[in-house]
């Protein structure tokens, strides 16, 4: 947050920029963002390679096994701010609203299957859902697609006051709240082949969701350092404890059996608990500002980068399987996972203006 007109009140009596006219005390800033996510927990499935140790002795092998993660790519968002400098002791008001999303696709092609005999295979074993293929009767997978995507939307209202700690350092600590809405979808589509007519056909497709709803104190401190001609560095570090609640739901369609003709089995099922979350906030970067009109309006523009980790987001739910003779299939969810956390990282891209 840029409270400049404060901030260029308290220093111009230190020979530093002239301060702006004091009916000038909002502020607005529009920042761009680069970032990309990172979570853990998002493995889909594992490749193992099968190579015969030789041709004389089928039964001595050697396994390499590669785990498939999804792989979150670089992505924009956006971020506004309105701020208020109240005409006492430097005190401000602000208002942010942050929002961003992703999504990022995967595809995976096991080179062969388990067969007797065979010198050299190949095979996926899934995380998620059902994962007794590539045994017996049961199909072989052959390919695999997952899609996973992610939304964050923030709002922060903070109070915060500016302190000069000397001719070029001031200190921001500032306390508020904020309210977060993080939605994620993973879905895993899985495919075998008919080996009677060499069609691919769906064996399994799984769309887990995990959405969290969420409020709470934040509280932090921002710290510039003037460095001449309008430069500056800049930090900020917050954290806040949000108590909200996750809504998951998991969904599950899978067939055992060789062939498209097999009979399909739909499993659903639905979660919704309270909890409370972590979130920690980091940036650094330069920042340079200018006057105009007679020092009436203020423009300011900063390049930086952040840190934002929320805790234990990753809630995704997954099924565990009981028995899998038929008749029936029984199966029950596993208890609930914290399987991760996730942070959004990256480039900003700022512009202020106040008047």
């Amino acid at each position: 947050m840029k409270f400049i007109y404060t901030l260029i009140a308290c220093t111009a009596t230190l020979g530093s920029l002239p301060a702006l006219q004091p009916c000038n005390n909002w502020s607005f800033s529009s920042d761009s963002l680069f970032w990309r996510v990172c979570e853990d927990g998002l493995a889909y499935g594992t490749i193992s390679d099968i190579t015969a140790t030789s041709t004389e002795d089928p039964t001595g092998v050697e396994i390499q096994s590669r785990v498939k993660n999804i792989h979150p790519k670089w992505d924009m968002g956006y971020r506004f701010t309105l701020a208020y400098n109240l005409p006492c002791d430097c005190w401000g008001v602000a208002l942010t609203w942050t929002h961003f999303n992703t999504h990022t696709r995967t595809h995976t092609e096991p080179r062969g299957q388990i067969v007797p005999g065979a010198t050299e295979d190949s095979v996926f074993t899934p995380a998620w859902g059902f994962a007794g293929y590539n045994t017996g009767s049961v199909t072989t997978i052959r390919d695999v697609e997952a899609h996973w995507k992610i939304s964050l939307d923030t709002v922060d209202i903070e109070l915060g006051r500016i302190f000069c700690m000397s001719d070029c350092v001031t200190l921001r600590p500032h306390i508020g709240v904020r309210a977060a809405w993080i939605n994620q979808s993973f879905k895993i589509n899985t495919f075998g082949t008919d080996p009677n007519i060499g069609v691919d056909f769906s064996l399994q497709n799984q769309h887990l969701k995990s959405d969290f709803t969420g409020a709470g104190l934040r509280g932090g401190l921002d710290s510039q350092w003037e460095l001449g001609c309008g430069l500056s560095l800049y930090g900020k570090a917050a954290a806040a404890v949000l108590y909200g609640k996750f809504d998951v739901d998991s969904e599950d369609s899978y067939r055992i059996g060789a062939s498209g003709d097999a009979p399909l089995r739909d499993l659903e099922q639905k979660d919704e608990f309270c909890a409370c979350c972590a979130v920690t906030d980091l940036a650094l970067g330069l920042s340079w500002i200018n006057c105009f009109c007679d020092n009436t309006i203020a423009w300011t523009t900063s390049i930086g980068w952040e840190h934002h980790l929320f805790f234990k987001q990753n809630r995704f739910e997954d099924f565990q399987t009981l028995q899998v003779e038929n008749p029936p299939l029984t199966e029950d969810k596993n208890p609930q996972r914290q399987r991760g956390c996730v942070s959004f990282s990256g480039l900003i891209l700022s512009s202020t203006i106040d008047f």
